[in-house]
């Protein structure tokens, strides 16, 4: 007999233009293969500034899906763009816990779910899960996907002290804690050392087979109609940051190799996709005077990003020292591609730790500008045995392998 599960999540279909959907949704697919039933509860559409049903990830059709009213305060509170602070506090979604709470309680008097998850960073999730726990105590696995308090985050005072309230008490009442890398796990351990240490666990992002499947059928369609020019492709997938993901020393390395002739505009191209700052960055590429190397692209459907990561020559990571202790999903992404993978990270986090498990020897400094032009250079002259990842490097990272050590979890805690 299945045993069930309610799903808090921000990060869910149609919202389009967030990796995190991906652990969400892929979590709900495949736990019905390892004994549990998802409900899931989201807020209402109109909160996301990307949602697109025709471009969204499909919901399987076993899962019970139920969204409730709620406000985005960038969106629906704000006089032409402008709002106070204190109406997005502890996020921008905060009144989608004025109707989660009362929904998420009738779900839990129709469906009798045994266990509740709720996912990170979007502090209103674990707050509405809380209230459910505080409610029903039924045992709460709290996942975070991000350190809510992290050091980089420039939150106000107030924002700050919010937070903190909220991280303390879900770590305390939830019955698991869980997270994407081990560094994040240490953080927490060492942050509340007078919690039962046995709560923390590490559950890694991934990557979906049956997404790789058909975005190889695409990748081979399109390559059949790309010409074949010579030109290295350095692919990026995703969001930039100007403070922990700044492009500007990879600029400007690619400024100095042209200048000095090591590449040219036939030799070497990066493709920048889904930045969520196009033209902040379009800004850079024009102040650094390398427009002829750089093409900024807009989001596509997740399917043929995976094929445009197939089709590329190299996948790069952008990762600064600020982010040692998280992991970007896009790494397992990209070990599934097996393409050469060049790594912009500190060589002492958790995603250069991962990378070099995967048989990637060489990364580069994001803020040298030396150590990322050996990078390219390597790049572009085919000397890609210390950036290759291994054949095995992705296996135990498929998506379906990490639903099922979430599902053991959930199994030893219930039956507990």
């Amino acid at each position: 007999m299945q045993k069930k599960i309610l799903m808090v999540t921000y990060n869910f279909p149609p919202l389009t233009a967030s990796s995190g959907i991906q652990r969400s949704l892929n979590f709900s697919r495949f736990l019905p293969e390892n004994g549990w039933s998802p409900i899931v509860l989201t807020p209402d559409s109109r909160v996301y500034d990307t949602a697109n049903n025709n471009d969204a990830p499909e919901i399987p059709e076993q899962i019970i899906h139920k969204s409730s009213f709620a406000l985005n305060t960038a969106k629906h509170l704000s006089i032409c763009g402008k709002y106070p602070a204190f109406l997005a506090l502890p996020d921008k979604f905060w009144t989608w816990r004025l109707s989660a709470v009362s929904a998420g309680i009738d779900l839990i008097r129709k469906y009798q779910p045994d266990a509740i998850w709720s996912t990170c960073p979007i502090p209103t999730t674990h707050w509405i899960a809380a209230a459910l726990k505080k409610t029903s105590g039924i045992p709460w696995i709290a996942d975070f996907r991000d350190p809510l308090i992290k050091d980089g985050n420039n939150d106000s005072f107030l924002e700050h002290k919010i937070k903190c309230y909220i991280e303390a008490k879900t770590v305390a009442n939830a019955d698991i804690v869980s997270f994407t890398s081990p560094s994040t796990l240490k953080l927490y351990q060492e942050r509340y050392p007078e919690l039962n240490q046995k709560k923390w666990r590490v559950i890694y992002n991934g990557y979906n087979e049956d997404n790789f499947s058909t975005a190889a059928e695409i990748a081979h369609n399109s390559q059949q109609n790309r010409p074949t020019n010579g030109i290295k492709t350095l692919l990026h997938s995703g969001i930039l940051y100007q403070n922990g993901r700044n492009p500007a020393a990879l600029f400007e390395a690619i400024k100095e190799l042209h200048n000095t002739q090591k590449i040219s505009e036939n030799s070497f191209r990066l493709v920048l996709r889904a930045t969520n700052s196009d033209e902040h960055y379009s800004q850079e590429v024009k102040r650094f005077s390398i427009s002829e190397y750089v093409d900024i692209l807009p989001p596509i459907k997740y399917e043929k990003a995976l094929a445009e990561m197939i089709n590329a020559d190299g996948l790069l990571i952008l990762q600064g020292s600020i982010f040692n202790g998280q992991i970007p999903a896009k790494v397992f992404e990209y070990f599934r591609a097996q393409k050469p993978i060049l790594a912009l990270t500190d060589s002492k986090g958790d995603t250069a730790r991962i990378l070099r498990e995967g048989g990637i020897s060489k990364v580069a400094d994001m803020t040298s500008k030396d150590e990322i032009s050996s990078l390219i250079l390597d790049f572009v002259n085919n000397n890609t045995d210390q950036i290759t990842p291994s054949k095995t490097s992705y296996t135990k990272f498929s998506r379906r392998n990490q639903t099922a050590e979430l599902a053991k979890i959930l199994n030893k805690l219930v039956v507990n």
